[in-house]
């Protein structure tokens, strides 16, 4: 019985990702229509950005939604499914991906010298971790900043990934509710599309798998760090 709900669950998944990806094509295509008009027609460029803003903002939604559906999964599961993977491989994947789509972006890793271990997680939701902190940075960063990811041991076999990003700070009070459902940090002037999803999807994962994740602010920027466990490569 436990493998049918688990099956229709996957089914269930597939299908939100394949619905996801046909509602993406039409907002897609708002979203060239409106750059287009606003290259075209200056006058009309503030109402062309508060539509390209909103169709990105759906997209962020969509894109939540599917990896809601994905949490969901694992926390219907009767075990956390452990496996071995390099951290340091999956970094430069995920790196690859955010340097093609945020050209602008400067990205500067740092990992411990001699770093030899792997993180123990699914490798999809380690990936997604990964993006979904990486990609919160790219965010908030201020223009002309480095998005700066560090990769180290903490104590023992606990991995420490840090991604820090130069721009608004989050208040003490701030610091924890970043990771709730829906919510949008306060102290910023920028407008950031969004679904308010991405990292309480993280401390979800992170959480299924005994590890810490938390955010603090210097004067002049955010880091989020993220604790997991991991054993030791072969």
């Amino acid at each position: 019985l436990i493998g049918d709900v688990y099956k229709a669950k996957s089914t269930f998944k597939n299908f939100s990702e394949e619905a996801a990806h046909e509602i993406k094509n039409p907002i897609n295509n708002i979203i060239n229509t409106a750059e287009w008009q606003k290259d075209m027609d200056e006058t009309c460029a503030e109402s062309m950005d508060i539509i390209i803003h909103q169709a990105y903002t759906i997209n962020s939604l969509l894109d939540g939604l599917r990896d809601l559906s994905a949490i969901q999964i694992l926390k219907d599961r009767i075990e956390v499914i452990d496996t071995e993977e390099c951290p340091i491989e999956n970094l430069e994947k995920i790196l690859g991906y955010f340097e093609d789509t945020h050209s602008d972006k400067e990205f500067v890793v740092e990992i411990q010298e001699g770093f030899d271990l792997h993180v123990t997680m699914e490798p999809t939701l380690f990936r997604l971790v990964v993006q979904n902190v990486i990609g919160n940075a790219v965010k908030f960063a201020d223009e002309g900043t480095p998005i700066i990811i560090r990769l180290s041991r903490n104590t023992g076999h606990v991995i420490e990934l840090t991604v820090e990003n130069k721009g608004p700070t989050i208040s003490l009070d701030e610091q924890e509710k970043i990771f709730e459902k829906y919510y949008r940090a306060q102290n910023t002037k920028k407008q950031v599309s969004g679904s308010g999803l991405g990292l309480w999807i993280v401390k979800e994962i992170v959480n299924a798998y005994d590890g810490q994740v938390f955010a603090r602010s210097t004067k002049d920027s955010t880091i989020v760090t993220i604790l997991l466990k991991s054993c030791k490569g072969k």
